[in-house]
């Protein structure tokens, strides 16, 4: 068997933050081929290809929608188990199908949080019209709710405030991809050890092994498709097709709460002049709540809302106006400029309803090695205490901005000229973990 794989530097296909034609101070050398697990798996010819859940709970119903790979009669069983014990089950007929949804009544759910990330087995059977078993899975499911309303996030019908990382999701030994199963696990469990209870997965399709482990450990995810820079019929293609499948392919996650299609505006710059190019931006944004109504979307992740559930902005340091300055004027405007010349929302959308995000922020370089290249927010500082003072007033101030429902710290790990981390690479902490933990946790309410 041959595996071929043809690539471009074209910017007129997603790229995310690998160089292409040009390269940005912000890009990443490229990388070539296939990046994440392949394997060949023997099925029958009519067979299961995904299932995703939902839960409601109002309802205390478990939906389970299970995609079968062509149209088809006969008769699934389900079975929902709780630390082995069977809690719930079904079987449902079904005739000339391609997609079918069952319901579980689940009374006393378990619920899935970041404190209790309680996961549940499901044991799907497939059967054809004579009765025959043709397809097994084992899969699970986290029982919870993500809902928007009132300018609020809720988890589980309480409100819910993102400490955030930015996570570009490359290592050192194989940049896109994980040398073992560990380093994903290694990245999930240090985001939470430093206080955050959130991973905005930035420009980067990643690997289903990261999502298990948020999963099974309580991860929040902010999942994104990587961006093209050049609008183009086929960027509309590409990325409209790619989007879908991994819309499809991670919808089942419950650590996954959010679905980011596009941002800052990359590869639909002129959208606010440009009808075709806004067309495409809501038309993605509608095309992922029918995908998948049960989370919210950001159309356009940074600024210029066009469209989605959340409205987000970019808002680092500047030399004339903090952070709470910026943020306020913005509130009072949202069609004043985020900067580089982009406004928070475009002209005649609104979002007064919404939740408002600070979704980069911070970008502090530090680095033990000097170099011309290097790329990071503001001026370097000198040392670690001096390091420390700074995540200290810039959390500060997002402390006491009580508009805000979350915020994203640019970025977890420093990668090749980007020195903004509070990693380094290796994975070292700049700061000792305890400490970058008090600063984080000490944003937002309850803190």
């Amino acid at each position: 068997m041959t595996l071929r794989v043809t690539d471009s530097l074209t910017w007129t296909q997603p790229r995310g933050k690998q160089a292409g034609t040009t390269r940005w101070p912000i890009d990443y050398d490229p990388i070539i081929g296939p990046w994440q697990t392949i394997w060949l798996e023997p099925v029958n010819t009519l067979h299961a290809s995904s299932l995703w859940t939902t839960y409601s709970i109002a309802d205390k119903l478990l939906k389970v929608n299970v995609k079968l790979s062509g149209l088809a009669c006969g008769s699934l069983q389900l079975v929902l188990l709780h630390d082995g014990v069977s809690v719930a089950s079904l079987e449902s007929d079904f005739i000339d199908r391609p997609e079918v949804r069952l319901e579980l009544k689940v009374e006393q759910p378990a619920l899935w949080s970041p404190a209790t990330p309680t996961l549940y087995e499901l044991q799907l059977m497939l059967k054809d019209s004579e009765g025959n078993i043709i397809d097994r899975c084992d899969s699970y499911a986290g029982l919870r709710q993500i809902s928007v309303k009132d300018r609020t996030m809720y988890l589980n019908d309480s409100p819910l405030y993102l400490r955030g990382i930015l996570d570009q999701g490359y290592f050192p030994e194989g940049w896109y991809t994980a040398v073992d199963d560990l380093d994903l696990k290694r990245d999930v469990e240090l985001t939470l050890a430093m206080g955050f209870n959130c991973a905005r997965k930035h420009q980067k399709a990643e690997d289903p092994r990261y999502l298990y482990w948020a999963d099974r450990l309580g991860l929040l995810v902010w999942a994104e498709m990587p961006s093209g820079r050049i609008f183009s019929t086929e960027l509309i293609e590409t990325l409209s097709t790619e989007w879908t499948q991994l819309v499809q392919r991670d919808r089942g996650h419950p650590s996954v709460i959010t679905w980011v299609p596009f941002n800052e505006s990359w590869g639909v710059w002129h959208q606010a002049k440009r009808p075709e190019q806004q067309a495409f931006v809501d038309a993605i944004t509608s095309l992922t709540q029918a995908l998948d109504p049960s989370r919210p979307v950001v159309g356009n992740d940074g600024w210029e809302f066009s469209s989605g559930d959340l409205w987000t902005l970019h808002l680092y340091e500047t030399a004339t106006e903090s952070i709470a300055e910026r943020l306020a004027e913005l509130l009072r405007d949202p069609s004043s400029e985020v900067g580089g010349g982009r406004v928070g929302a475009l002209p005649g959308r609104d979002v007064s309803k919404l939740p408002v995000l600070l979704t980069e922020c911070g970008g502090i370089g530090f680095t033990q090695a000097a170099a011309e290249d290097h790329f990071a927010y503001g001026d370097l500082p000198l040392d670690k205490a001096a390091l420390k003072q700074r995540f200290q007033a810039i959390a500060s101030e997002i402390h006491h901005a009580d508009s805000l429902s979350g915020f994203v710290w640019t970025q977890l790990t420093d990668v090749q000229q980007e020195i903004n981390g509070v990693l380094f690479f290796d994975r070292t902490p700049k700061l000792a973990i305890d400490d970058i933990k008090t600063i984080m946790m000490g944003i937002g309410p309850n803190s």
